[in-house]
């Protein structure tokens, strides 16, 4: 275990390693307000040269503008994943409810794939305890009012209850009129993002992996987690709209720059230039204020390609 340093301390090794610090009463209260390990350990290895030491001319500053771009970029990603969370909820509930709108339709196994009846108990089984919950809940909610009003829980209510993994395992496993559905309307918001109409249909089975995909993003922004080297477990499949004429630095589509193409399935064109362009500017200021690398190097920790903060906002 790592002996415990105060800020003194802190700041003496970052002296000794070569950073620049133009003002350590600054630089004293930063460390003490967002963590030592959280600023320096985690966004400062790429201002480094070798044995903890710093290249010329890298400055404390420039590590507060990458743990600050990180936390913007994770912010904005954020607002717009939870955007297409629920466009994604809303479409799902209102196919899925077209097809099965018996009272508690969305509870039967017998509403699903029925290759899938085990992983659909337990899904089901989860949402029922959700639903019990709420119910039994002190407070006043949706799921408690619909209850007592008319002994019943719509599936576009409770569905605004539920986890995205919850929900996409749901998408998963339904049947395919139900799937086909979600993904003819997605397709619309990729048509609209792209105005490509050669890729004609969009498979429902590459909406699960988009899913588990986006899924894992959010999960990484909202814990605040480093969004430097950021892999998902699944690698979208190659899809010609969003992602022909790209390429992402790390030649994979299971990194940053790849689930941020992939949300034009879920969001509108204005948001995602809004999304864009947000993140676009964020990286602006950033280059601006680091001077002792070339920002393609902070680039390619998010896999956008180089100067792709130098295009025109959309």
């Amino acid at each position: 275990m790592k002996p415990f340093k105060t800020i003194v301390e802190q700041i003496h090794q970052l002296n000794d390693r070569n950073l620049t610090i133009k003002d350590e009463e600054k630089a004293k209260k930063y460390l003490l307000d967002n963590n030592y390990y959280n600023v320096i350990n985690l966004y400062s290895k790429i201002l480094q040269s070798s044995n903890n030491q710093y290249i010329a001319n890298a400055t404390f500053d420039e590590i507060v503008a990458l743990h600050i771009l990180d936390s913007e970029i994770k912010a904005i990603l954020l607002k717009y994943l939870l955007q297409a969370e629920k466009h994604f909820k809303s479409i799902f509930a209102y196919y899925f409810s077209e097809s099965y709108s018996d009272k508690y339709d969305y509870l039967k196994t017998e509403s699903y794939n029925s290759k899938s009846t085990l992983e659909i108990h337990r899904i089901l089984s989860s949402v029922s305890k959700i639903i019990m919950k709420m119910k039994n809940s002190r407070n006043n909610n949706s799921i408690k009012h619909h209850i007592n009003q008319y002994d019943t829980v719509p599936f576009w209510v409770i569905i605004n209850e539920l986890d995205l993994g919850t929900v996409k395992h749901m998408y998963i496993h339904s049947d395919n009129k139900v799937r086909n559905k979600v993904a003819k309307r997605l397709y619309e918001y990729m048509y609209e993002n792209t105005n490509d109409s050669t890729y004609t249909r969009l498979n429902p089975n590459i909406v699960d992996t988009v899913l588990h995909c986006i899924n894992d993003l959010r999960n990484c922004c909202a814990h605040n987690n480093k969004l430097w080297d950021f892999k998902t477990r699944d690698s979208i499949p190659f899809i010609p709209p969003i992602y022909k004429n790209v390429s992402s630095s790390g030649n994979t589509r299971s990194d940053c720059f790849s689930i941020f193409l992939s949300l034009q399935l879920m969001l509108s064109s204005e948001e995602f230039k809004e999304l864009n362009n947000s993140i676009r500017n964020q990286m602006i200021i950033a280059k601006n204020k680091i001077n002792s690398i070339n920002i393609n190097i902070v680039l390619k920790k998010y896999g956008f390609p180089n100067d792709w903060h130098d295009k025109a906002p959309l």
